[in-house]
């Protein structure tokens, strides 16, 4: 009897909690929670999602050489639709204090008149503490309309980065001062060819460039490291000689 008795309390019980009106709702926390900003005069959730795109266009370049029109046309394809993808999502929560940012500039330099290299500077923010900026290098032959690797520049069958990696290491310990980490130099620069993809030859040097995070914390930002040809002379392929750049 008495276990009847408590079967039927409880159910009582719980029938009672369940014709209770459900506890109020903190509307400004499930609006931030969407990704929104709860408007307390409208009783609205509004969620507002500012979007800044900049790209700087190289027009003379790619109008005048289908290979850098190729080139930077697959890059911009694909950075937008990078950046535009997470805004698509319906599970996307923007927090961010500032709009979601993509930003691309662009420079370039030239060995020579035949040769020219471009370096694409892409920034972008989508919320968190910082933004990212990292980079996309390429080297033309103008006159063949083709784009150059590094193995190009150098001659055949040369272990190159053996010879430059102990160089850009003595460069990037020297330039980052304090804060220089040994070992995180020797991950992001030892002689492996990821370390390498962001490159420009200049009339007298190679450039490579360093991501944040490469080489160093992100507070230390990109790094460059600049090689005299002079210092490679040995390996270099004989069109990219420092005697064919003064010529």
């Amino acid at each position: 009897m008495k276990s009847r008795l408590l079967v039927g309390m409880m159910v009582a019980v719980m029938l009672l909690a369940a014709a209770l009106p459900v506890a109020a709702q903190d509307p400004e926390q499930d609006c931030f929670n969407k990704g929104g900003v709860w408007n307390a005069d409208e009783q609205r959730c509004v969620i507002s999602i500012p979007v800044e795109v900049r790209i700087d266009y190289p027009l003379d370049l790619a109008t005048a050489y289908p290979v850098v029109e190729n080139a930077v046309d697959s890059i911009l394809a694909k950075e937008r639709a990078a950046f535009l993808e997470p805004i698509a999502d319906p599970e996307f929560v923007n927090y961010s204090p500032g709009p979601l940012t993509l930003d691309i500039q662009y420079e370039t330099v030239g060995f020579s008149p035949d040769h020219l290299s471009l370096n694409l500077i892409i920034y972008t923010f989508s919320g968190g503490a910082h933004g990212m900026t990292y980079f996309e290098t390429f080297t033309f032959d103008l006159v063949n309309d083709v784009e150059l690797t590094l193995d190009d520049i150098f001659l055949p069958d040369t272990a190159y980065l053996e010879v430059i990696a102990p160089m850009a290491i003595a460069a990037l310990t020297e330039q980052l001062g304090d804060m220089s980490d040994p070992d995180w130099i020797e991950m992001g620069a030892g002689p492996f060819p990821e370390n390498y993809v962001n490159w420009m030859l200049t009339p007298d040097a190679l450039v490579f460039i360093f991501e944040p995070y490469q080489v160093a914390a992100y507070a230390a930002g990109p790094q460059r490291v600049t090689i005299p040809l002079t210092a490679l002379q040995d390996i270099l392929a004989p069109e990219f000689s420092p005697v064919t750049a003064a010529q």
